[in-house]
């Protein structure tokens, strides 16, 4: 995986720097810890704000590729699980079908139980013809949302 700046040969302006990926899979992976993101631990107990996910997605106009975005709450003593995941996305392109523009992929985790403290996000991807070189998908302006439910007035 290497850092692209700004992205070859794919849509520029929209996300001006990005991670692309090799003919293997080739991921990205960040934990937050959400009481150090200022999310309180009563809060992910009591209130359980929706966490959305936010990323955007590319690939090369002249080759395939395969991206996924995987998303996991995770308790404090807890590790991401690749095989556990229960919110991913996923997007094919084949070859002359990318490069135009970027793509929204969003999750939202919601509905989860109490004692949730972090969040795992991994994204990964890789191209569908075996080139060297980093022919894969790319991705880039990863978000973290946090949605309060709405407060009745």
């Amino acid at each position: 995986i290497i850092i692209e700046h700004p992205p070859v040969y794919c849509e520029q302006t929209e996300v001006p720097v990005c991670f692309a990926t090799s003919y293997f899979w080739c991921s990205r992976y960040f934990e937050i810890d959400l009481e150090k993101f200022g999310v309180q631990n009563w809060v992910m107990d009591f209130i359980r704000p929706e966490i959305i996910v936010r990323e955007r997605c590319a690939c090369r106009e002249d080759c395939g590729a395969v991206y996924e975005l995987r998303a996991q709450l995770l308790e404090d003593d807890e590790e991401f699980d690749k095989n556990a995941v229960s919110s991913r996305a996923e997007r094919t392109w084949d070859q002359w079908e990318g490069g135009k523009s970027w793509d929204t992929v969003e999750l939202v985790l919601k509905d989860y139980p109490s004692g949730m403290r972090k969040l795992g996000v991994l994204s990964r991807g890789k191209d569908t013809q075996f080139w060297a070189g980093n022919y894969g998908s790319k991705f880039g302006a990863t978000e973290v949302l946090i949605k309060f439910p709405d407060t009745p007035t």
